[in-house]
């Protein structure tokens, strides 16, 4: 598994659940019905407001150290709970003494000052024995920065069953020490977890494919690897053909008697390559006899029974419950979207509309986006031509940012190239993309004013919209 940099996201959401509903008795009135009414800047001015006037109210610096440390202000979040901290006889319950300690470990860990975190994250583990708010998963990388390897990973294998808890850094040093210490099955179910509580990373599926082989579960090893070569595929990284070649090469590596003794395996192989050859029947028949309980056979098993016959209501409610392990594979939703299509329940933009977008996102220069883009033309009304040139919202972000990057306004020629296409929803969100662009961007403003003069029909009257509406 990747090293990653060290992101507090999950535990920032932990965090900040612990904090909801933990009220204090000694805070003001005012404290209540301000949490209640204001929101954002308006409730931190409130707040800020209230801290003035009862300088010795726990909650008040309390939820104002929380929103601080959320923005990634530790300096002064860092000020309000240190103060929070010597009013601490006020909290209401533990649940709010877990909050403070747990966001100071983290403060003191974020400045290496690790002894100190270490005995607050201890702190905090004394209030949350059942490490019901990882906890425990604090204290252990407190305890790998201070190189007592063996503790932490001790409180690693002991709270395993909290997973959910679990940082990516945490699955990153775990998996890692999992592998050198010959744990392979765990290494398995780490990456597993990894997968379905955050997101797929290039190369897992190799690495469990070389944690079966060396398990001796040969069909999960194909399986794993094959999962692989979906990911590749679905981003537009290798082609077809090179799925073909490389399903064939794992299928010749099965008849070595000495590395496949018990010569398994043989139907995956084939039934993948039908798969990967889109001969949905055939690798239907085949992959229904397999037993495996990889998800990545539930998978292939469910989309090439949609692209066969479609999917009746309850195998979506199965499908969608795969979605953890698949969130970041473009072919996922395009067999999502396609099984639906020629199913028995009811499919319209409206019910489809996320299942379309979230292929497209994932994969925007592949035929599984393009034909997409089609499908989606298709519903509005529109011919295939029109619909390959729908943008989403999601997209035209994309143009924005690369604007503000510093390159030239000739990048919004494929939002331009929209704007040809009859009136619907990507149009619209297109033309008010465009005239917010020209009102902040002098060189956009110059640039539609120069395409207007160039253009003609549909396009030149929605640029005159744009540019003197």
């Amino acid at each position: 598994m990747k090293q990653k940099t060290v992101v507090w996201t999950a535990l920032v959401v932990a965090i900040a659940a612990l904090f909801t509903g933990c009220g204090n008795r000694a805070a003001p009135e005012e404290f209540q019905k301000v949490m209640e009414e204001k929101s954002g800047n308006e409730l931190f001015n409130e707040l800020l407001a209230l801290d003035q006037k009862y300088p010795d109210a726990f909650a008040v610096k309390a939820q104002l150290g929380q929103m601080l440390f959320a923005s990634g202000d530790y300096s002064k979040a860092t000020s309000y709970l240190k103060r929070a901290e010597k009013l601490i006889g006020q909290a209401e319950n533990d649940t709010a003494k877990v909050n403070l300690y747990m966001r100071l470990s983290v403060l003191d860990f974020e400045k290496k000052q690790y002894e100190s975190a270490l005995l607050y994250a201890e702190k905090a583990l004394t209030l949350d024995p059942k490490g019901e708010y990882g906890t425990v998963f604090l204290k252990a990388r407190c305890l790998l920065m201070l190189k007592q390897e063996t503790e932490a990973f001790l409180l690693y294998d002991q709270n395993w069953p909290l997973h959910e808890h679990m940082s990516r850094l945490d699955f990153n040093v775990y998996f890692d020490h999992c592998r050198e210490t010959g744990s392979s099955m765990r290494a398995l179910e780490v990456l597993d977890a990894y997968q379905a509580q955050f997101e797929y990373v290039a190369g897992q599926g190799l690495q469990a494919s070389q944690l079966y082989e060396e398990l001796g579960m040969i069909e999960e090893s194909i399986l794993s690897a094959a999962m692989e070569l979906e990911y590749l595929h679905s981003s537009g990284a290798v082609t077809r053909a090179q799925l073909r070649e490389r399903m064939t090469a794992i299928g010749e590596k099965l008849d070595d008697p000495a590395f496949n003794p018990k010569k398994l395996g043989k139907g995956i192989v084939q039934g993948l390559l039908h798969y990967f050859n889109e001969e949905w029947e055939k690798a239907d028949a085949v992959l229904q006899k397999e037993k495996s309980t990889h998800h990545f056979l539930s998978y292939v098993k469910m989309a090439a029974e949609f692209e066969r016959q479609g999917a009746t209501i309850r195998q979506l409610q199965e499908y969608v419950e795969l979605e953890k392990y698949f969130r970041d594979l473009a072919g996922y939703y395009y067999h999502f979207w396609r099984g639906m299509k020629i199913g028995e329940g009811e499919y319209n933009f409206n019910v489809a509309r996320n299942v379309l977008e979230k292929c497209i996102i994932l994969a925007r220069d592949t035929e599984y986006a393009r034909e997409t883009r089609r499908e989606i033309g298709r519903m509005l009304g529109l011919e295939s031509a029109a619909g390959e040139k729908l943008l989403l919202t999601k997209e035209l972000d994309w143009f924005l940012s690369r604007l503000q990057s510093g390159e030239e306004p000739a990048v919004l020629e494929p939002v331009l190239d929209m704007l040809s296409v009859p009136d619907n929803i990507y149009t619209m969100s297109g033309i008010v993309f465009l005239r917010d662009l020209s009102h902040g961007f002098p060189a956009v403003k110059a640039y539609l004013e120069k395409r207007k003069k160039q253009s003609e029909g549909r396009l030149h009257e929605r640029l005159v919209m744009i540019t003197e509406g």
